[in-house]
């Protein structure tokens, strides 16, 4: 008898196109959710703190504030000029 072939998928442009699509709006979605998730995340930061200022360590806050951004400042423009 004659040998079975295995079948091929023949897959048209417009299904290349729509699975691009679809790969594309579902990274979008994710990417909403997260920017969404973390949004709430600072609001409700917010809130806790206008809720409790007393909570809130000024110290602490330019003690980072000065490493991450007047400190890190030459690694951030050594990075921005390569």
């Amino acid at each position: 008898g004659q040998a079975e072939r295995p079948e091929i998928e023949i897959r048209g442009g417009v299904q290349d196109f729509v699975d691009t699509v679809k790969n594309a709006l579902t990274g979008a979605w994710r990417d909403v959710i997260d920017l969404t998730a973390f949004l709430g995340e600072v609001v409700a930061a917010f809130a806790r703190l206008f809720k409790e200022p007393w909570r809130f360590r000024t110290t602490s806050f330019f003690h980072h504030l000065d490493y991450a951004g007047l400190r890190a400042l030459p690694i951030i423009a050594l990075i921005c000029f390569l």
